[in-house]
């Protein structure tokens, strides 16, 4: 989910534009992280700056990373199927 701009949240998600505003970010990215039988988490991305995201970016800057992150944070899955 992309908030390019956090006043947009404001009346969809209003606890969560709170805490964005206390963050002080303007624009933030929010990840979903997948374990191997459920999900696991959320990565949080906040900008200081509007941002105005670009769908590409995820592919290369995003992914790779959050993948490896996915596999340190459910390992005890993966070990019990020998993945």
């Amino acid at each position: 989910m992309n908030i390019e701009n956090i006043k947009d949240a404001k009346y969809t998600f209003p606890k969560l534009y709170r805490r964005l505003l206390a963050s002080g970010a303007q624009s933030t990215t929010i990840y979903p992280t997948q374990g191997v039988d459920s999900p696991i988490g959320l990565v949080i991305v906040l900008y200081k700056k509007e941002h105005k995201w670009n769908y590409k970016d995820y592919s290369t800057n995003v992914a790779p990373y959050i993948q490896k992150l996915s596999i340190l944070l459910d390992y005890p899955n993966i070990k019990k199927k020998n993945l």
